[in-house]
């Protein structure tokens, strides 16, 4: 007897996505496809002679396809569920599934409102379910973020401090500002002479597209730099116990002056940030919350924006961090005095930007502050420079300049690299500070474990 045929429209009940992060920022990388009852038959990368997964419904590659329970894990038991992976990668300055849409006008990057999801089974199909072999077509939207899950920042707990009190930027004006948390502490715990040890603190500031003025929504700070990279198991097993991890969301973007979004970085003068205060508030709220953190290892980083406010928190709470690392950072050397050099020499800091950077000129920011820190003696400042920047998750791509926070957060090793402050010092000029110069090996990660604040 022929076996029944059943239309595939009518047989899915519906379909979900899954969102990762990768180093371009969040990508739709697998669908999670449910049945009207148990599946059965072939279920291989050629079950799907198409699929589209995209806002604007481009065709993917199908990377892997299987019978799944409802959150995706493959399974060998009966289930009315199928999972299909789907390639990711970066061409034309395009994201194949992006799941963020950047905005030109405003600057910020905010969820795409949905999938367009097109599905086609190959005419020689077995996929079954119950007695009907499927074929036929689908076409539908996965809805954001209704019908799609994002593992990646399921570690993180989120909440928002509110503060109130007086802003410098703004001649100490009273004002109620609202920052955005997330928050990871590792699971696993050293047990040392009868006590539990404590774990350092690594501190992220996202960049200007990152602030939460069209979205209030703090995935969208981990996600749009791969920020969750930092509670993963490779940057994690530098530190023996783990590293707790914060990240905060500012309204709009940390080189803002008034909170209107107005850029405080030009003319030669003294740079401040209208979050300074409620920023620095919110760290300490979150370390007196947290008895796990180590308060003499608390490391500050951040990118571009959050770059500068990193330079912007150093030299206005000097002796609070353990260590600083700005990344593609946006404070104008003009504006730091030798005053703030002077009293920041000794801190431990890691610069790194790529020196086709069009959007921080580093020789504007990076090359003459590291230069002036060097020749002002400083003995635990170091400059990862490279040329520009290459994919990882995408091998080979020549990115956009600006995007160094890469290497970082990628443990890449074109980012461990160093220049020398003997040569330097003998250079006797900032013009040495160039890619070709930043040779001599180094390791940023177990760098950054190493540092820890003086007791006093």
């Amino acid at each position: 007897m022929d076996m029944e045929t059943g239309d595939l429209r009518t047989e899915i009940k519906g379909i979900r996505g899954v969102v990762h992060a990768y180093e371009w920022g969040p990508s739709l990388d697998k669908l999670i496809i449910e049945f009207t009852g148990r599946l059965s038959g072939t279920l291989n990368t050629k079950t799907f002679s198409l699929v589209g997964a995209s806002a604007k419904g481009e065709k993917r590659t199908v990377t892997a396809a299987y019978f799944c329970d409802e959150n995706g894990v493959q399974t060998d038991m009966k289930t009315c569920f199928a999972a299909i992976e789907l390639g990711v990668g970066y061409k034309g300055h395009t994201a194949f599934g992006a799941a963020f849409s950047y905005s030109l006008f405003t600057g910020c990057n905010t969820w795409v409102k949905s999938f367009a999801i097109k599905l086609q089974l190959a005419q020689d199909s077995e996929l079954c379910v119950g007695r009907m072999r499927l074929a036929g077509s689908l076409n539908g939207h996965i809805m954001v973020p209704k019908d799609i899950t994002v593992p990646d920042v399921e570690p993180f707990a989120t909440d928002s401090y509110i503060y109130r009190g007086p802003v410098g930027s703004i001649g100490g004006e009273e004002r109620e500002i609202k920052l955005n948390r997330a928050y990871y502490a590792p699971s696993k715990f050293t047990y040392t002479k009868g006590m539990y040890d404590r774990k350092p603190l690594i501190i992220w500031l996202h960049g200007a597209g990152e602030g939460a003025a069209i979205q209030d929504d703090i995935s969208i700070a981990l996600l749009g730099n791969e920020v969750t990279a930092l509670v993963k198991e490779h940057i994690q097993s530098f530190f023996p116990t783990g590293a707790c991890v914060l990240a905060l969301q500012c309204k709009t973007m940390w080189m803002d002056r008034n909170g209107e979004r107005t850029y405080n970085h030009k003319g030669s003068r003294i740079q401040t940030s209208y979050y300074t205060e409620a920023l620095m508030e919110a760290i300490r709220d979150t370390v007196s919350s947290h008895n796990e953190i180590d308060r003499s290892r608390i490391y500050l980083g951040g990118c571009s924006n959050g770059g500068y406010m990193v330079m912007n928190l150093m030299y206005t709470y000097p002796d609070f961090f353990a260590a600083y690392f700005p990344i593609c950072e946006a404070y104008l050397d003009i504006n730091v005095s030798d005053d703030k050099i002077a009293a920041t020499k000794d801190n431990p800091i890691w610069f790194t930007q790529s020196e086709d950077d069009p959007t921080v000129k580093p020789k504007y920011t990076t090359v003459p502050t590291y230069y002036r820190y060097i020749k002002a003696g400083a003995t635990n400042t170091h400059f990862t420079f490279v040329p520009n920047v290459i994919g990882m998750d995408a091998p080979g791509f020549k990115y956009y300049g600006h995007w160094s926070w890469v290497y970082v957060l990628k443990d890449a090793e074109a980012g461990h690299k160093d220049f020398n402050p003997a040569d330097v010092m003998a250079a006797g000029s900032v013009k040495y500070i160039t890619a070709s110069n930043c040779t001599t090996p180094a390791d940023f990660w177990t760098w950054l474990s190493m540092q820890r604040k003086a007791a006093k």
